[in-house]
């Protein structure tokens, strides 16, 4: 994830192509047909600040993603519900709509941690607040964290948490012993 999210800017800074413009999300040039600029999207950052953050929060989040479903498969979820949640977001935006930035994948983290342990009964039986504890404390983290400046794509933030709510609803769904990825 880090090596990923700082590759691309230490990159960009020795090349002559404009990273930004090629991959950011467009959501013109999505609904035309380049998917792919969901995924790109999600390794293109504004400034020091806006990468630092994301590194901070998703690197955070990301950790108990992967202490619940193992690093390789909770990294990976987190990714295609950045992915999922970057389409989405080109879907319902105008055609004008640009966006760079892994936050969409840090919120989907920070979604399926508390959906995967509210799905599997980490805290059943211990009241209705305990129960949903973590729910709620995940949507606190999420206003607290994803909205803010005119710059905050917060719809981008919405969708990647509630991928992340339905990933991790989803992956407690399933038997993960002995998964290997």
């Amino acid at each position: 994830y880090m090596f990923v999210i700082w590759f691309i800017p230490a990159l960009a800074a020795f090349s002559e192509l404009d990273f930004r413009a090629l991959g950011r999300l467009d959501a013109g040039a999505v609904m035309s047909g380049e998917w792919w600029r969901a995924a790109t999207a999600l390794t293109l950052h504004a400034d020091m600040g806006h990468i630092a953050s994301n590194s901070l929060f998703g690197c955070v989040f990301g950790l108990f993603v992967g202490r619940y479903l193992g690093s390789g498969l909770g990294w990976l979820l987190v990714l295609v519900c950045g992915i999922a949640a970057n389409l989405l977001n080109a879907l319902v935006q105008p055609d004008q709509f640009r966006a760079i930035g892994a936050s969409t994948a840090t919120f989907a983290a920070l979604g399926i941690v508390p959906a995967f342990g509210w799905r599997k009964g980490f805290f059943r039986g211990r009241g209705f607040k305990r129960g949903f504890a973590p729910l709620f404390g995940a949507i606190a983290l999420l206003a607290y964290t994803g909205f803010g400046s005119e710059n905050v794509d917060a719809l981008g933030h919405i969708f990647g948490f509630a991928a992340g709510i339905g990933m991790g609803l989803l992956a407690a769904r399933r038997d993960l012993t002995g998964l290997t990825l």
